[in-house]
């Protein structure tokens, strides 16, 4: 949906059943203003390249998965830990979270703290 609005992203969403994953804070305060649907998800990474947050949203999937399923949750907030002591993990919401292998982390950041 390049070049569309933030209100027709917002109802393409609520329309089709999927959730939205953006930097932008106006989304937040939409999130905020009208809840859900659709479900937002606040990523907090700075000026970070698409590949760390590829990297993050992978390192986070089962905590993605259980905040679309959960019927009383309307926003996600996702960091990146600048604090190179606790980059390598994810305080997870999940009890099942397994970390993906240091491999395939590289250098860059990962999410530190993931919940509502």
């Amino acid at each position: 949906m390049t070049g569309a609005t933030d209100d027709a992203v917002w109802t393409y969403a609520r329309e089709h059943g999927f959730l939205i994953v953006s930097k932008d804070t106006d989304f937040y305060q939409r999130s905020v203003l009208y809840g859900s649907p659709p479900k937002m998800v606040g990523v907090r990474v700075g000026n970070a390249s698409t590949r760390v947050i590829a990297d993050l949203l992978r390192a986070a999937a089962l905590v993605l998965v259980r905040f679309a399923t959960d019927p009383d949750s309307a926003f996600l907030p996702l960091h990146l830990s600048p604090d190179p002591e606790l980059a390598d993990s994810i305080r997870p919401l999940d009890p099942q979270y397994v970390p993906p292998p240091a491999a395939s982390q590289g250098r860059r950041g990962r999410c530190r703290g993931v919940g509502r």
